[in-house]
Formats: structure tokens, C-alpha cells, sequence
């Protein structure tokens, strides 16, 4: 059914087959509704479903893949239906694919809605790598602007089209505005992950105010990620409940291997998450594994140390743990640690403070002069080392996106910035500027002195 125009904007995603545009319009609804296979053709009906993304309400438009014009007269049927869609589009979500570079059938549907009366977003899908977010500006040349790298499949570059797609939705009426107004960036979207049995559904009942999830004493009892939305002190927040993750040798087959993959699934969409760990038990060796799977994911985090009310008042026991967790989270040392309890409700304020400061690190965005200033004061303050007796030269800096932070370096040697030497960066980042539990991302390209803008080098 075709949704009213005096309804909310619509968004259409068109494509050739077979670029990624069921898993996108799958990531921005939140759940699989439309079927996704590495086969060119599945989805051939327009597919709408209302779509709420922080403070943006539309409707989302899956389409089929449009083709070049050609003997298959199904192909041709599709491609037709999905271009209907465009009359009726307040915004189109043009998408190609990264790894494959432009077709013909990109450069033919480019021209078409080059004549259209829609603005147009083109995301570059499948971007899933830095190399291929660099390469993927090359469709720029396609003449859209803005061109957005993205991979549907891994989240990346989400953040940047919903800033788009807020720049160009239509007003939705007063109270709409005004309320995003009020809004920094959407709802915070948070997982929470553990082990099975830290009270990571106790604590999420508790936030709602109701007993939504089932609790019990047998590990494993939440077997999916369940999403929830939160208000504290008026602002929403998605907190994602999900199954607990047992070492490696204890998982079994079928439901708990689904529900460790579930979990994963829900990292992927978070911004933060909240580590639980049993104040009673201690931080284990299965702890630290969750958090390294947290750091690989690229998300912010927060440790919460829960089930606390018992222990309240006991300042040698809080020593003895934030000890621990330094000792055993030497590569999370930038996240905050929370003590709170899930049941009674101790401390919970404090959990979505620190929320609230990754959240803003992890979506935080440097003015490229603040940044090139503090890498020249961290590179005159200590050098790299010397490659072959010849100097090492940090020319300047940008960020390429946000969510996580990632910043490309520019040397005359990239392969003289080693690994200690970005760790020194990174740490002296994190002092100029508030990255608070969210990793940041650092690489290195090379670039002659003489290309440096205005001539001048180090």
C-alpha cells in the first residue's frame, strides 16, 4: 500500500540489483524485513514500512534493482516500478557499490534522476574497509553531492546519512521541529553485554520501570537482542538487551550459537556498550574477552560493575576493582567505570552520565585547525623515529568520519609512524580533546612535503 502524501516524507532507495539495498532499508527499520541474498533480482515489489531514526520520521521505500534497458521484460517491469517510486519521493537514496565501482547501469539511472525533482543522496555501499571508503569518493564524479561511503551490512558511515537526510526531510510540523531541535545527534543507541547471569535484563526492567524481559537465576534465559526505548529526565535512549556470552567451549549448537550471533548483531548497531560485570564474582578471564569483542566492533563502552548495593561504603573493595580492571583492561583504559545495581536502582544516574559523555565522544567531530594544531604540538614535543637516518614528517591531519572517530595522518614515510608511535598520538588526542571511552582511529598515507597545502612542512 502507498502511503498518504499528507503522511510523513518518504525516502525511496533505488539501485541496480544486487548493491546492498535491502540491507540497508533492513538497518534503518531495525529488523529483517525484506529478504537479503548475494542473488541479483530477490526483492522485486516496493516495500514501505514508517520508519522512526532518532528525531527523523519517514517512510522507507525498499525498491528493485533498476537495470539497463534490455530483453528481460520482468527486469524491465521492476526497473519501471522502482522508478515510480521517484514522483513520489522526498528524498532518494541513490546507491552503488564500492567494490565494484560504476556500471553502465549506475551511469543510465544517474541520468534519470539527474531529471527528477528529488534531492538525491548517493551512498557508496559496501565501503567496509578505510581503502574502500577512499576509493569509493571516485562516484563523485557522477555529480551528486552529497556522495557518502557507507557499508549497510556493518553500520559504517550511518551517522553521516542520518545528518543528510535531516538536512533535506521536510518539516513535519512544529511540534516535530522543535523536538529535533532539542535533539543532539538522535537517540543513543546502547547495548548491554556480559556474561549469562550479571543482571543485564534485571537492570534494563529496571530502567523501563516494568518487568518487560524475563529475569531468572538459569544463565541463558535471554536468548535475543530486545530493544527498548528509555526516557531519563526527558531524553530517549535505546537500550538493547542481549543473551549472555559464555567462553567458547560452553556454547552449544542451534539457539545459544544464534543468540551469541544475535549479540554481535546488536554491537553492530550500538554506539555504546555497557560492559556488566557481578561485583560479587569479580572481573574474569571471560570479561576481558567481551571487551576486546567490544573493542573490535568499534564501539564506545562503559564498565559497570553491578549488583554494587551490597558492597556500598566499602572504598577498598571499589579500589581493589578499578585495580582489577586495569590490570585486566589495559586497552579500554579510556572507558569510564560506573558502580551501580541494577535491582535497587543504585547509582543508575551515573550510568547514563557516562552514556551520555561516550556517546557524544563517539559521534564527536574535530575542526581540522584544533586538529592539525594539537598533531603539531605532540609531533614538536616528540618526533618519530628515524628511517634509515632520514627524518619521519607528520605533514597534517582530517577526519574522515565519526562514529568511531577516524582521522588519516599524511607522512613523506607512513611506514616510520609505527604502532607505538600512533599510540602516543592517540594518547595524546585523547588528552587535547574529550574521547571518553570510544576508540579513535588513526592511519597513515603518504604525501610529499611539497604537496603539504600552502608549501610548508615539518
Amino acid at each position: 500500500m502507498t502511503p498518504s502524501r499528507t503522511g510523513p516524507p518518504v525516502v525511496a532507495i533505488v539501485g541496480r540489483p544486487n548493491v546492498g539495498k535491502s540491507t540497508l532499508f533492513n538497518r534503518l527499520v531495525g529488523r529483517r524485513l525484506a529478504i537479503v541474498l548475494n542473488t541479483p533480482g530477490v526483492t522485486r515489489d516496493r516495500h514501505y514500512t514508517p520508519v522512526t531514526w532518532g528525531r527523523l520520521h519517514f517512510v522507507l521505500v525498499d525498491t528493485g534493482g533498476v537495470e539497463e534497458q534490455g530483453p528481460d521484460v520482468l527486469g524491465r517491469e521492476v526497473g519501471d516500478q522502482s522508478l515510480r517510486t521517484l514522483a513520489e519521493a522526498d528524498v532518494v537514496l541513490f546507491m552503488t557499490d564500492a567494490r565494484e565501482g560504476l556500471l553502465p547501469a549506475d551511469r543510465e539511472l544517474a541520468e534519470r534522476l539527474r531529471r527528477g525533482p528529488a534531492p538525491v543522496i548517493h551512498l557508496v555501499n559496501k565501503a567496509d574497509t578505510d581503502a574502500l571508503e577512499m576509493d569509493a569518493l571516485d562516484a563523485a564524479r557522477l555529480g551528486f553531492d552529497p556522495v557518502i561511503p557507507v557499508s549497510a551490512e556493518h553500520s559504517r558511515g550511518l551517522d553521516r546519512l542520518q545528518d543528510a537526510l535531516a538536512e533535506r526531510l521536510p518539516a513535519a510540523g512544529p511540534e516535530a521541529e522543535e523536538e529535533a531541535a532539542e535533539a543532539e545527534g538522535g537517540m543513543a543507541r546502547v547495548a548491554v553485554v556480559g556474561r549469562p547471569n550479571t543482571g543485564k535484563s534485571t537492570l534494563v526492567n529496571r530502567l523501563l520501570g516494568e518487568e518487560r524481559l524475563v529475569v531468572s537465576d538459569v544463565p541463558g534465559t535471554t536468548r535475543d537482542a530486545i530493544d527498548s526505548v528509555v526516557n531519563f529526565k526527558g531524553t530517549d535512549y535505546l537500550f538493547i538487551d542481549t543473551a549472555g556470552i559464555r567462553r567458547r567451549g560452553r556454547i552449544g549448537r542451534g539457539v545459544e550459537r544464534a543468540s551469541v550471533g544475535r549479540t554481535l548483531e546488536a554491537l553492530e548497531r550500538a554506539e555504546v556498550a555497557v560492559l556488566l560485570m557481578d561485583a560479587a564474582e569479580g572481573v574474569t578471564d571471560q570479561d576481558t574477552k567481551i571487551a576486546g569483542q567490544v573493542l573490535q566492533a568499534g564501539r564506545g563502552c562503559v564498565l559497570a560493575v553491578n549488583k554494587w548495593d551490597v558492597r556500598k561504603g566499602e572504598e577498598t573493595a571499589r579500589r581493589e576493582v578499578t585495580r582489577q580492571l586495569e590490570r585486566q583492561f589495559p586497552f579500554l583504559a579510556h572507558a569510564p567505570v560506573v558502580f551501580i545495581a541494577g535491582q535497587t536502582g543504585y547509582h543508575l544516574d551515573r550510568l547514563f552520565g557516562a552514556v551520555d559523555k561516550v556517546a557524544a565522544a563517539f559521534r564527536l567531530r574535530i575542526g581540522t585547525g584544533p586538529l592539525n594544531r594539537a598533531v603539531e604540538q605532540l609531533v614538536a614535543r616528540q618526533a618519530p623515529p628515524l628511517v634509515k637516518n632520514r627524518p619521519v614528517r607528520v605533514f597534517y591531519a582530517t577526519q574522515v568520519g565519526a562514529a568511531p572517530p577516524r582521522f588519516v595522518l599524511f607522512s613523506n614515510r607512513p611506514e616510520g609512524v609505527t604502532a607505538p608511535y600512533l599510540r602516543y598520538l592517540e594518547n595524546g588526542l585523547r588528552t587535547a580533546f574529550d574521547f571518553t571511552g570510544t576508540p579513535i582511529r588513526l592511519t597513515v598515507r603518504r604525501r610529499e612535503q611539497r604537496d603539504k597545502p600552502g608549501g610548508r612542512g615539518r
